[in-house]
């Protein structure tokens, strides 16, 4: 089906012309009166008239301009034959001497017309034909073959100037002031190892030594060695030649040779044994070529898998075969590179250090290299740069016939611009992640394009993604078949077919099996695919991956190319850094990257240059002269990221390292070069409905956003705002950072000037999505792809006013939480009380600036002002009149907490009910001990202090005297702003303030770890429990090691439940869960008791960092839990927040024995006491109602039906497609008379001989089912499921793979129909599903399900429909109707 709704893209005609012809131009000028100028041109016909205008001929009249190719047989002729045949019909050049004071060209010719011009090439054509000798014509020559060693040039090659002179002036002055570890940063094709061997020809070095983490660019170095002049007295070396001669080091330094050896990593970790030569050497320059193992910086580079995103085994062994360092490689694992490199090289004896790098975040971040270490600093737009100055230079304005260089004597000649899509993904796949974001998914788009199995032996599932529809939807989007809101059908763009782009593109995936899924899921939709179909597939990553070697990837392309197919290649990492695929014109980017390096290199595979020589031959005195031209085959390449955010912050990110290390920086040189940098790689968005070019502003904007914390916002909407405000850039700037109020979302992190409070500004853990509000990320992907700037001003007032409320919020809620004697009226009075130090930490902790706030006062209109001002002084009131009012302290801070609600998405502050319950669940008699043995309670995050007003409360209601009570309570907030609302809180609770920590947070506790980076819960107990003020102790200080401790008997709290670790516009919703680190904590740190309410997905869930087991393991041997209570429904305790099923419990250390169970749903409530894990689970059941059912069916008479269920290969016949060939027949004969059930319900045959477990069932019925059903969900996805996959009745003679399990064993064909109909009845997948909780179905998890008579003596009527078998099941063990209606909304009848 095709939406009736089209992206209007003209834009794309301006910016993308994709593959240029060779072109014969002419053009008749006033200038030169009566002639006619005919030229030729392998750029557009339009640059290069542009040249010619500027060069003198302004009033140029193009006349026409026609292709010098002999129609359809890749033969092309010059201008030199037109001017040839002009010549012979009497049409005579211009000469220097008919207008001596014109700008001259010998390419004109008097007289001629349009016509003479066709007329010559029609003569040229029809010869090609008759009289190959006539003109000159230039097809493509014969290639060259692969050299194992090179010719050396008999001329030096010049390094290009300004990039790599500057290059080698700089490594000389760097040597000249004792500089010995040096960078040299420059993209691709700017020659950095040409330029590295000129910068050890310019120290005289006599021992190079090059280490890279990748043996495929091997031939690159020794091509730059053996091959120019200047190089003559370099021999090149690597650990295939030292094989062969042990002494070939030493032989080449008594030649006086200058030594270029190259060894990857994995050489000097394997085989270090056989360079003792060089460990015994001094090296002068040691060059490590980072291109191809990643940079290292310590924030951006950081690569942080995530627990969903599965580790792919099949992507290390591709890297192997290709000996790629996977260690160094940083893809999708902890980068160790600078740790191996260092290991490997340690030892060594070297002079100077020069990395290579392609990618610039190390400079960014990391304090390696000095601004006088780095060498080189070339980015992208400075090649395209001197490639424009070259064509000025040596073509431009008739300067080519004084220079006689042709346009592909340019040294840059074929670097292709690059022009980025920015787009969201399609509209079903953006739904589709949203639900997977309130999953907990960070990776989105290695979710979405997730396959259902990682492993080749799971029944094909590897071939299939996850989301299938979404997947199929998406290349329909991209494809032309089905139009979208979010996405151009760049494939059926015919201004794009015309250019010749998307020919040869790059899909890169997230897991090898994605590739495969994409194969089939193309080649199986071709008829519903108009440009796909296409396509031949080249799956180089894949389980089933045909191709073995790069060189065979490389062949299969060019011969592609060769008879005009297009390709697709699929890959992850697989020759994404170090290769060349001159072919590639297009890469479609549909995986997250942790590393930005990554990233860039995977780019820049686009930028290889895809030059065609064409020979053509010339007779001079009878001799053949060949005479070449250069075609540029790829001048442009397009880059489609489906991940808009990315592809700004990249950009944003590069031009502030351009600024570190070319200028002072600041946002008008960033500006600057961003203008610059788009300028040559245009990035295009699509906003509403119309596709734009996109702006340094909008990247700016963009990246802005990114950097503020998100987080809450409530309503203020009385307030009165001046919409003139928008007007000043200095507001707009501000505002922008905002929230809309009433989005639910609250504060947003602003930056204030001043000095830092005890807290700091890093201490407010407010930044990306959560599991909380995972719709906070979709939002801002919303904003950044907003409309055009005219668009945007239609709806920017609303917006506005909305965001300027929610900065007013700040203000109130300084009213509010102010001190001093002195009235706060208006936000004059807020700007004076700012001389109070402490009135200044709570406005700088807001996120407030002082200057900003008085640009509002004086600029905002009158009524504007007063509206704001009332509100001041009611907040100020609200509070501080509580000072001589009689309501109690409880009173006071509970209003208080009750206005504001809560802080930002990672700090949801704890309803007051909820946390009554909780401090309720401590027995009386120990919540009074704490007072009586002068013991504390912490509160181990606290946002707004409603654990010390619930403490506080009760302790009321039990007589406690305050004074007890105000020195027994201890809280650590969780950020800044939580400590000022604590604070606040405390004050009018009258608790001791000093009990409130001032210098850390609840976030910094995790950073006190051990040896192994593991957090360190004993240290962490040691530091809290210091017998000194709580509000003095500081991170930085020595643990006080005395005797005297404080003793903290009971710990409670609502603790952050996940912290963004991602990189800021590469993966910034990549997350970490904290709270199971708190819980244990929270178990460790109490003498006594504990209670925390935390999701309860840790139950029965795998979590992106395995801490969801690892807390399951942990408690399984700290069982003291004593009350459990889940809220089925999260929104009945967090109603603006998707956490999903959240509970709370009370841990009492000194207890073992049942947990009380109680299960919250839409207002009802069922308890239950039963262990914590149930026999034989390993997880931990949260619903009461499938507890009881399960303890009504494992009666007295209870035999498991596991006692039938078939282990593991259970007749030995293997699965895999290779050993079944080999041992089995597609068709029964003499010898393989046994039938095989294999995947896909393919039936083979075998030997008996070949059966070799359960022999004795083979002749015997049976029923089969697949081992592995991942796509039949588990009773947990909280939505109806199947359990249990199609069922399979096997008789005699008859067996299975090792892709099923057989169950049973018996006489009778009934009996096992009869199993087949039990299998079936959703009584039976729900006792199987009780343990089900991943993809398999192995024998144990059918331990629940209770065995039956299949026999006609049965109490089972197994005549009967399958839902009649289920009544007589339910009936049997007793269920109730409420138990029934449970398994019956949980598991969906079998299709």
């Amino acid at each position: 089906m095709i939406n009736n709704f089209s992206i209007d893209d003209t834009i794309i005609e301006k910016v993308v012309f994709g593959r240029i012809e060779p072109k014969i131009y002419a053009f008749e000028t006033d200038t030169i009166p009566r002639y006619l100028k005919v030229g030729d041109t392998f750029r557009s016909v339009d640059e290069r008239l542009n040249e010619w205008k500027k060069a003198g001929f302004s009033d140029l009249k193009h006349v026409g301009d026609w292709s010098s190719e002999i129609a359809g047989k890749d033969i092309y002729f010059r201008d030199y034959s037109v001017h040839s045949y002009l010549e012979d019909n009497g049409k005579t050049r211009l000469t220097r001497d008919v207008y001596p004071d014109k700008p001259y060209s010998k390419e004109f010719f008097k007289d001629a017309s349009k016509e003479d011009v066709e007329k010559a090439i029609a003569d040229i054509v029809d010869s090609s034909e008759k009289d190959y000798t006539k003109y000159i014509y230039y097809a493509i020559g014969n290639r060259a073959t692969v050299e194992t060693e090179y010719k050396r040039d008999s001329f030096d090659w010049e390094p290009r100037r300004p990039l790599q002179t500057d290059t080698i002036d700089k490594f000389n002055q760097a040597q000249a002031n004792g500089r010995s570890n040096l960078l040299m940063y420059a993209v691709m094709r700017f020659g950095k190892s040409f330029t590295s061997l000129c910068c050890a020809k310019a120290m005289n070095a006599k021992f190079v030594l090059v280490v890279s983490g990748k043996a495929d660019v091997a031939d690159e170095w020794q091509q730059n060695v053996q091959k120019p002049g200047q190089f003559a007295n370099f021999v090149f070396l690597n650990s295939k030649k030292l094989k062969k001669n042990d002494t070939a080091i030493s032989d080449a330094q008594s030649s006086e040779k200058c030594i270029v050896l190259f060894l990857t990593l994995q050489d000097l970790s394997k085989e270090k044994k056989r360079f003792s030569e060089l460990f015994k050497s001094k090296i002068d320059l040691m060059i490590i070529d980072e291109t191809h193992f990643g940079a290292r910086a310590e924030t951006l580079g950081k690569v942080i898998a995530d627990a969903h995103y599965k580790e792919d085994t099949a992507l290390k062994q591709i890297e192997k075969a290709d000996g790629i360092n996977s260690e160094a490689l940083g893809s999708l694992q902890v980068d160790k590179a600078e740790k191996e490199l260092e290991k490997e090289t340690k030892g060594l004896d070297v002079k100077v250090k020069l990395h290579l790098s392609g990618t610039p975040y190390r400079i960014l971040l990391g304090s390696e290299f000095e601004k006088e270490d780095v060498i080189s600093f070339c980015q992208y737009s400075d090649i395209i740069s001197e490639k424009k100055k070259w064509y000025d230079e040596n073509i431009a304005g008739g300067k080519q016939e004084e220079t006689g260089k042709e346009e592909w004597d340019n040294p840059y000649y074929g670097f292709p611009q690059m022009v980025r899509f920015a787009f969201n993904l399609n509209e079903s796949s953006m739904s589709k992640i949203k639900g997977l974001e309130e999953q907990g998914y960070s990776y989105h788009l290695s979710a979405l394009f997730a396959p259902q199995s990682i492993e080749k032996e799971d029944e094909g599932k590897y071939q299939k993604f996850e989301y299938e529809n979404e997947v199929l939807d998406f290349l329909q989007s991209i494809d032309g078949t089905k139009n979208d809101r979010n996405v151009l059908s760049f494939l059926d763009n015919e201004h794009i077919k015309e250019g010749k782009l998307c020919r040869h593109m790059v899909m890169v995936m997230p897991y090898c099996a994605s590739c495969d899924a994409m194969e089939k899921l193309i080649n199986d939709n071709k008829d519903s695919l108009k440009n796909l179909s296409d396509y031949e597939i080249i799956n180089i990553s894949g389980l089933n991956s045909q191709y073995t070697k790069i060189k065979e990837v490389k062949s299969k392309i060019e011969t592609c190319e060769t008879e005009d197919k297009k390709t697709i290649t699929l890959t992850v990492n697989r020759m994404l850094t170090g290769c060349t695929v001159p072919q590639w014109d297009t890469m479609i980017f549909l995986k997250d990257t942790a590393s930005p390096q990554d990233y860039d290199q995977a780019i820049f595979r686009l930028q290889s240059q895809y030059v065609v020589e064409y020979e053509g031959k010339e007779l001079v005195d009878g001799e053949e002269v060949k005479k070449v031209i250069k075609k540029d085959m790829k001048p442009q390449t397009l880059l489609v990221d489906f991940n808009p955010q990315r592809m700004f912050y990249l950009q944003e990110t590069k031009s502030r390292i351009n600024n570190i290390n070319t200028a002072d920086g600041g946002n008008d040189e960033s500006e600057e070069r961003i203008k610059r940098d788009l300028e040559v790689s245009p990035i295009i968005r699509i906003a509403e409905n119309k596709l734009v070019e996109v702006t340094p502003t909008d990247i700016l904007k963009a990246v802005s956003e990114y950097s503020t914390n998100r987080g809450i916002t409530e309503a203020a909407n009385d307030i009165i705002v001046d919409e003139n405000l928008i007007n000043f850039e200095n507001v707009k700037n501000v505002i922008d950072k905002e929230f809309e109020i009433g989005s639910g979302k609250g504060f947003a992190e602003q930056a204030y000037s001043g000095d830092e409070t005890d807290l700091g500004d890093d201490d407010i853990h407010t930044g990306g999505v959560t599991d909380e509000n995972p719709d906070d990320h979709e939002a801002k992907q919303d904003d950044n792809t907003s409309t055009s700037e005219t668009q945007e001003k239609e709806t920017d007032v609303k917006v506005f006013v909305k965001k300027c409320r929610s900065y007013y919020r700040r203000i109130l809620f300084y009213a509010f939480l102010s001190r001093g004697k002195k009235e706060i009226r208006n936000l004059s009075a807020v700007i004076e009380s700012l001389s109070d130090a402490e009135n200044e930490r709570i406005f700088n902790n807001l996120g407030m600036n002082k200057d900003f706030v008085e640009f509002l006062k004086n600029n905002m209109s009158g009524t504007a002002l007063r509206s704001l001002d009332n509100k001041i002084y009611d907040l100020y009131r609200l509070s501080h009149e509580y000072e001589n009012s009689e309501d109690d302290p409880i009173k006071r801070a509970t209003t208080a907490i009750q206005r504001f609600g809560k802080i930002s998405d990672s700090e949801v502050v704890t309803p007051q009910r909820i946390a009554k319950e909780m401090v309720d669940l401590i027995p009386e008699d120990d919540f009074k001990k704490v007072f009586e043995n002068g013991n504390k309670f912490l509160d181990i995050a606290s946002k707004m202090g409603e654990f010390a007003v619930a403490i506080c409360r009760r302790a009321e209601s039990l007589g406690i005297p305050k004074e007890i009570v105000k020195n027994s309570i201890y809280s650590i907030p969780t950020s800044s702003i939580a400590y000022e609302f604590t604070r606040f809180v405390y004050e009018k609770l009258d608790l001791n303030e000093e009990n409130l920590a001032r210098k850390f947070n609840s976030y910094d506790l995790l950073d006190f770890t051990d040896e192994n980076d593991q957090v360190d819960y004993d240290l962490i107990s040691k530091f809290l429990k210091q017998n000194k003020s709580f509000d003095s102790i500081s991170k930085q200080e020595t643990i006080d090691k005395g005797d005297e401790k404080v003793n903290f008997d009971i710990v409670v709290g609502n603790p952050p439940y996940q912290e963004n670790i991602g990189t800021k516009g590469v993966n910034d919703s990549l997350g970490k869960q904290l709270f199971p680190h708190f819980m244990k904590l929270a178990m460790l740190v109490s003498s006594s008791k504990s209670t925390m309410i935390v999701p309860s997905k840790w139950f029965t869930g795998n979590a992106q960092d395995r801490s969801f087991l690892n807390l399951r393991n942990f408690v399984l041997t700290h069982n003291h839990f004593k009350k459990i209570t889940t809220y089925l429904n999260g929104k009945d305790v967090f109603s603006d927040v998707n956490t999903g099923s959240v509970m709370y419990y009370l841990y009492d250390n000194t207890y073992s024995g049942p947990v009380d169970f109680a299960n919250i749903q839409n207002e009802g409530r069922t308890t239950m006491e039963r262990p914590l894990f149930e026999e034989n689970l390993d997880v931990i059941i949260p619903m009461n109602s499938m507890i009881s059912i399960m303890q009504k069916v494992k009666n007295e008479s209870f035999v498991s039906l596991q006692t039938i269920v078939t282990g593991r290969n259970p007749f030995g016949v293997p699965a895999t497609d290779s050993e079944l060939t080999s041992k089995t027949t597609t068709d029964m004969d003499n010898e393989h008379k046994i039938s095989v059930l294999c995947a896909y319900e393919e039936v083979r045959y075998i030997s008996e001989s070949e059966v070799t477990r359960n022999q004795e069932l083979m002749n015997r019925w049976k029923v089969c089912t697949a081992k592995i059903k991942g796509g039949a969900g588990t009773i947990l996805d909280g939505k109806p499921v199947s359990i249990l996959g199609k069922t399979f009745v096997l008789g005699k003679n008859s067996v299975c793979s090792n892709t099923l399990l057989a169950i049973g064993s018996f006489d009778t064909e009934k009996e096992a129909k009869n199993l087949e109909k039990y299998m079936n009845s959703r009584f039976f997948r729900f006792m199987l599903g009780i343990k089900k909780n991943a993809n398999v179905l192995t024998s144990n998890i059918y331990y629940f399900v209770p065995m039956q008579d299949f026999t006609n003596k049965s109490d089972i009527n197994w005549n009967k429909t399958v839902s009649e078998v289920d009544q007589q099941l339910y009936k049997k063990y007793s269920l109730t109707q409420e138990e029934i209606d449970f398994i019956e909304s949980t598991i969906k009848p079998m299709e």
